[in-house]
């Protein structure tokens, strides 16, 4: 997963994020918890397939982007997997 955010006075950040890093099981049941608190019934089990999914997808599309967002100021912000 690589992050970029621009902005027009010169900010160029890139952060490359291992997609294993973030898509893991600890991951997962970190977040069902999170979840759980909030009362949304999702398991730590039905996190790792969604996750499994998007690995699966991300190496049949390594350059596509999950979010391009361009604020009135300037500033650019691409999210890609």
């Amino acid at each position: 997963m690589r992050i970029t955010v621009r902005d027009g006075r010169g900010l160029n950040l890139r952060v490359p994020l291992p997609t294993g890093l973030l898509l893991n099981p600890v991951t997962a049941r970190a977040l069902a918890q999170g979840m759980a608190y909030q009362n949304v019934p999702v398991s730590g089990w039905q996190l790792m397939r969604l996750f499994d999914a998007v690995r699966a997808f991300r190496n049949q599309h390594p350059e596509w982007c999950l979010v391009e967002v361009q604020t009135c100021d300037g500033v650019w912000v691409k999210v890609e997997l």
